[in-house]
């Protein structure tokens, strides 16, 4: 993950976007050329847009990674969203917003 550069992408919305969900796709399409196993997932927070992050199958357990905050690791603890920067440890946040559900998008 670390030498993907998509989070070098700029965020953009209106017609010509590229917002989370193509983050998302670009380092899944990026890792299967390299053999990972990797899937888009879709996050709905309660009264909120919807969300993109990476998952990584490994042997290890699954991995959760958010590519349009420049590559945090992500996890989902009693429906909560906690990520935190592969880069610099001391750079963690909680975002306190009820996860209603989430899928694996294998269509990619």
């Amino acid at each position: 993950m670390l030498s993907d550069n998509t989070s070098d992408n700029a965020y953009t919305t209106g017609v010509e976007r590229y917002t989370c969900g193509y983050f998302a796709r670009d380092v899944v399409l990026n890792a299967r050329k390299q053999g990972f196993d990797a899937y888009r997932v879709i996050i709905t927070w309660e009264g909120c847009a919807s969300h993109a992050i990476v998952l990584f199958k490994t042997d290890s357990g699954d991995i959760y990674v958010d590519a349009t905050q420049g590559d945090w690791w992500v996890e989902i603890i009693d429906g909560r969203y906690y990520s935190w920067s592969m880069t610099d440890d001391s750079v963690h946040s909680w975002y306190d917003l009820p996860v209603l559900y989430y899928f694996i998008d294998e269509r990619l």
